[in-house]
């Protein structure tokens, strides 16, 4: 595999504690220099692709400047969210007063955490993750991270996979994000973790829970039991992704009948898609 390297700084340029952002053939890379070493990771956040070098640098650490996000600037590692990946990390090496910066050609950027692969032999118990927000991916992503093997189920009444809600109002709104990108992981992602993704499971998924079963509605009304020994080896975390108040509406949108403007909750994609014919393009709303 092809290396590509680049001369990104004199040794000086730097000083302790100190960041830019440099380029290597079309890659932007986070410079940083840290007790007198100089370490490279990418510039841009795997939240919203915030640019780090506008963040705040915290030790060894740097603080995503829009979310928050924090990445371990030595090894790339994020350590807290809202991100989903690490940061890519790149060979960095000091001759003469050269600064050197160099990956490989074909290299993809992504480095999705490590997980623990799903046997059921080794861990009978059974996650059920009542809500598939971004909050409901994380928790299922955070599973297998932390070790654990055991069957994941994630619910969600929407027809796709898990998505961040945030971009209804941001980039999908304004046609920056199309329907294809919206997805936070892939189906071959989900598919690979064996983290079970069912779709259109309608209000109340969750039937009963006893004892010693579990019981959901599926498609048309269908019931599965899924039984096991009783002894706190099913567990059923909320991740509802905060359903607003009716005190609480998004300006962002308003719906214009006979001239007055109706402001509505913009909650998933369908209700957007049910509702996008009626806004009326280039109309402002002004907030005093």
């Amino acid at each position: 595999m092809k290396q590509i390297e680049a001369v990104v700084a004199s040794v000086n340029d730097l000083q302790d504690g100190e960041k830019r952002q440099v380029s290597v053939g079309e890659t932007n890379i986070l410079l940083v220099r840290l007790a007198g070493n100089y370490y490279a990771v990418g510039a841009h956040c795997t939240h919203y692709q915030a640019p780090l070098a506008e963040g705040v640098l915290s030790e060894n650490h740097v603080v995503c400047p829009w979310h928050n996000a924090y990445f371990n600037l030595i090894t790339g590692e994020q350590q807290e969210p809202p991100g989903l990946d690490s940061l890519p990390r790149y060979q960095v090496r000091v001759e003469g007063v050269m600064v050197i910066v160099s990956y490989s050609e074909n290299a993809s950027g992504l480095r999705p955490p490590l997980m623990a692969q799903y046997s059921p032999e080794s861990d009978g118990r059974t996650f059920v993750i009542l809500g598939a927000g971004a909050a409901g991916a994380h928790a299922a992503e955070t599973l297998r991270v932390a070790g654990y093997q055991g069957r994941i189920v994630l619910f969600t009444q929407e027809d796709r996979l898990p998505y961040d809600r945030t971009w209804l109002s941001k980039d999908y709104f304004i046609g920056k994000v199309s329907l294809e990108q919206m997805p936070l992981r892939s189906p071959d992602f989900y598919r690979n973790h064996q983290i079970e993704v069912l779709l259109n499971t309608g209000e109340s998924p969750l039937s009963k829970v006893g004892l010693r079963h579990i019981t959901w509605q599926g498609d048309q009304s269908s019931l599965e039991v899924y039984p096991f020994s009783g002894r706190c080896n099913f567990s059923f975390p909320y991740a509802t992704s905060g359903t607003p108040s009716s005190g609480m509406k998004l300006f962002l949108m308003a719906i214009c009948t006979s001239g007055s403007l109706s402001p509505f909750t913009l909650r998933t994609i369908k209700f957007w898609q049910r509702r996008r014919a009626s806004v009326i393009p280039k109309r402002q709303l002004s907030l005093s």
